[in-house]
């Protein structure tokens, strides 16, 4: 297995034949996982066999670590990373809401509780070489560490998630979010459209025309946030690419994002990431 110790964006593994996930210890469950199949075998979950082919791919969601227990005559590979390795603006604590718009992560999102934690792909014929090469290459980058690999290995990566949502692009009208649930797709543009206004569930609940009791409850079902933290979340998610990109003081920012107070805005910003705007600017640009 190689991970990125100073870095542990993305881990590889591959899958020889015969292997136990068991022994794959990851000690961040906020971690995107993919596992793809270059060949027929068979692998258990939950005491269950399943059958796989060749091109079948698995995505599955952050923090729901894989029960599949022993892959037999099945190889390939085990993808683990973490979102900041697609959007460096991401947040591994995010829920569905700043990424139903990425369709690069929105394969491996859970909406809900009753929605299966594993989704099922199979790649066509004509671009599985693409995905082995690029998958070999990527454990080639994470295992030799050569100048400019953590780079090299984001964009091994981006590529063959590219290719997924080319896929299922190519299959499906439209877009998964509005496909599986619609209500959220309509709560999450709303908030898109309108997070840096004065808003609340009630106005959420008018757009969607539902009670604002009725809303509550529904979110809580399906992504297992109210709707002031779904709208704090989207608010930190431009935060965060304002405090990278621009020289901006941190009250202006905070304006910008939908926050009167400076105060307010500082104390939201500590409570998701256990800094302060100030100290999280300066961090993050001197690792970068």
């Amino acid at each position: 297995m190689y991970v990125d110790k100073k870095h542990p964006e993305i881990s590889i593994q591959r899958l020889d034949g015969e292997y136990n996930l068991d022994k794959f210890k990851v000690s961040n469950n906020s971690y995107l996982q993919l596992i793809y199949f270059e060949n027929e075998g068979q692998y258990q979950q939950q005491q269950i066999t399943r059958q796989v082919k060749s091109g079948d791919l698995l995505t599955i969601p952050s923090g729901k670590l894989h029960k599949g227990k022993l892959f037999s005559q099945a190889e390939g590979w085990i993808v683990f990373f973490s979102t900041t390795a697609v959007n460096p603006y991401y947040w591994d604590a995010d829920s569905s809401l700043n990424w139903f718009k990425d369709p690069l992560i929105i394969p491996f999102v859970k909406f809900s509780e009753t929605e299966a934690h594993t989704h099922y792909y199979n790649i066509p014929p004509s671009y599985r070489p693409l995905w082995c090469q690029c998958l070999k290459a990527l454990h080639s980058e994470l295992n030799n560490k050569q100048f400019g690999y953590k780079q090299v290995a984001r964009a091994y990566l981006t590529e063959i998630l590219v290719n997924l949502a080319r896929i299922i692009q190519e299959e499906k009208e439209d877009d998964l979010t509005r496909e599986r649930h619609p209500i959220l797709s309509q709560v999450f543009q709303y908030i898109d459209s309108n997070y840096k206004k004065s808003i609340s569930l009630k106005d959420i609940a008018q757009e969607v025309n539902f009670s604002p009791t009725y809303l509550a409850s529904l979110l809580r079902q399906l992504v297992g946030n109210t709707a002031l933290e779904l709208i704090r979340e989207r608010r930190m998610l431009e935060a965060r690419r304002l405090l990278l990109n621009t020289e901006n003081d941190i009250g202006t920012i905070g304006e910008l994002v939908g926050y009167k107070s400076t105060t307010y805005f500082i104390r939201q910003f500590r409570r998701v990431h256990d800094q302060t705007p100030y100290v999280w600017r300066n961090t993050r640009r001197q690792n970068t």
